[in-house]
């Protein structure tokens, strides 16, 4: 897993969508559906994650273990990305 150090390791959920993007259009030029496949796992674990506002995320996210780095819910930087993507 990849993990900043300058953000106490951990992912940004700007990122996290981004990479949901990058693996679909990966699976669609190469035809092999692995790429998103493997890549909207993350999209059920976020379902299974409790938030402290149901449908809005934290910024941070602890790629080792699937935890919320914190409780830092914003539609700005850090985040805004996640929700356009999931349009």
């Amino acid at each position: 897993p990849h993990t900043h150090h300058g953000n106490g390791g951990f992912s940004i959920l700007a990122e996290v969508g981004s990479i949901q993007l990058e693996f679909a259009y990966l699976s669609r030029i190469t035809k092999d559906p692995k790429f998103h496949e493997t890549s909207r796992k993350v999209f059920s674990l976020y379902e299974t994650l409790s938030s402290p506002l149901p449908g809005l995320f934290p910024v941070n996210i602890n790629a080792e273990n699937g935890q919320w780095g914190g409780a830092h819910i914003t539609m700005g930087g850090l985040a805004d990305s996640f929700y356009e993507y999931l349009l």
